[in-house]
């Protein structure tokens, strides 16, 4: 029987499960078993470290499900800051298209970066500049072309939304990567030693179909 599989994780710990539980409460299977060594304290072994597989695997799912929430909180405050500033560039593209000065002093006249880092460094030295005392008569050129005072507002608190959301994305993020570590090395010695055990009752259990299936081993007809 190959594990390597393309079984899902949750079918292959549900047969694993199976077959744990019914090696240890099945009379004839624990008979056939422990000729080959596989007695209750052999079990037992392989119970610990299905129960130590499923807490960790449990965990995973928990820190992947946190993770995506993070990213999710994140992302619509990420969305609704691009699109403020997309509006506010533009405007101030159009307000000062005859001021290279300015436009440069804002950095609205190359392409907007696609790049996380570089995009809010950018955003919050465009609205850093407007907030700046020597850069009243821009603002006030500004807040006379359909912006208002309280868009800026909104805008800087969005800033540190997105920020405090991506920190918290990374760090959720950070900890599903070491949680995936600690999952698949357990799974990786439970499947082992299930890989042992069905070798074993391959041949334990050869002359009983039945206690065969019991365990998730199927004969071919």
């Amino acid at each position: 029987m190959s594990l390597t599989s393309k079984k899902s994780e949750t079918a292959m710990l549900e047969q694993w499960q199976t077959a744990l539980t019914n090696a240890q409460a099945q009379p004839e299977i624990k008979t056939q078993i422990a000729k080959y060594g596989y007695d209750a304290e052999k079990l037992s072994e392989g119970q610990a470290l299905y129960d130590q597989a499923i807490q960790i695997w449990q965990h995973n799912k928990q820190e992947d499900r946190e993770t995506r929430d993070a990213y999710q909180v994140f992302s619509k405050h990420y969305e609704e800051l691009q699109d403020l500033y997309g509006e506010h560039r533009n405007k101030a593209k159009a307000k000062f298209r005859d001021q290279p000065v300015i436009l440069a002093k804002l950095q609205v006249v190359s392409a907007k970066p696609t790049a996380y880092h570089n995009l809010i460094q950018q955003i919050e030295q465009f609205y850093a500049t407007l907030n700046e005392a020597v850069n009243q008569d821009i603002k006030n050129q500004l807040l006379t072309y359909n912006m208002t005072a309280e868009e800026l507002t909104q805008a800087q608190q969005l800033i540190q939304q997105t920020k405090s959301a991506r920190a918290e994305y990374a760090r959720e993020e950070g900890e599903s990567q070491d949680a995936t570590k600690q999952k698949d090395t357990a799974l990786g010695t439970l499947e082992d030693w299930m890989r042992d055990f069905y070798s074993m009752a391959s041949i334990a259990l050869q002359s009983h179909p039945q206690l065969l299936e019991a365990v998730g081993l199927f004969r071919r007809s």
